[in-house]
């Protein structure tokens, strides 16, 4: 039971992380991703309690089994390991239950992280009729005064790129 909840731990935190790696790589700006660096901090904090919550949590049940495995040749071993597999399995799902609602938090987490990095990345700003100018050397154009006639330039915007030549 142990090793089912912490695999059911790890692969949801590997799913997380994978999803705050891929939106780290959209993060366009640096102003975005300074205001998404407090929520991954956050995050990056509630994975490292959730993990050692579990493991705390799992070396308390493995203590219990040990113990019960001294008490089994003083006592009556089926009644006592049926009332304590009763009481492990209660915790275990517990603990489960704990469990889903720390990666249910996560997961509620992430998508807020995912809706930010939506509303400051490029393809809304793309949405509401921006685009980017760039020159032949891939530089952003800031200014009609830095091109020239003859100029050749592509410009990203929502439904792709058009390249144009300065008159």
């Amino acid at each position: 039971l142990g090793e089912r909840i912490e695999r059911r731990v790890e692969e949801g935190i590997e799913r997380r992380a994978e999803v705050l790696r891929y939106a780290g790589r959209r993060i366009l700006t640096a102003g975005a991703e300074e205001v998404l660096r407090e929520v991954i901090f956050r995050v990056d904090d509630l994975e490292a309690r959730l993990e050692r919550g579990v493991e705390g949590q799992l070396g308390e049940q493995g203590a219990g089994l040990r113990e019960l495995a001294a008490r089994w040749q003083a006592n009556r071993p089926a009644a006592v390991l049926e009332r304590q597999g009763e009481r492990l399995a209660g915790l275990g799902k517990r603990l489960e239950q704990v469990l889903e609602r720390e990666l249910d938090w996560k997961e509620e987490a992430v998508k807020r992280v995912q809706a930010l990095v939506k509303a400051l990345g490029p393809e809304s700003a793309f949405e509401r009729g921006f685009s980017i100018t760039m020159d032949e050397a891939g530089q952003v154009v800031r200014d009609a005064k830095a091109v020239k006639e003859g100029d050749l330039l592509e410009t990203v915007m929502k439904g792709g790129v058009v390249t144009s030549r300065v008159e």
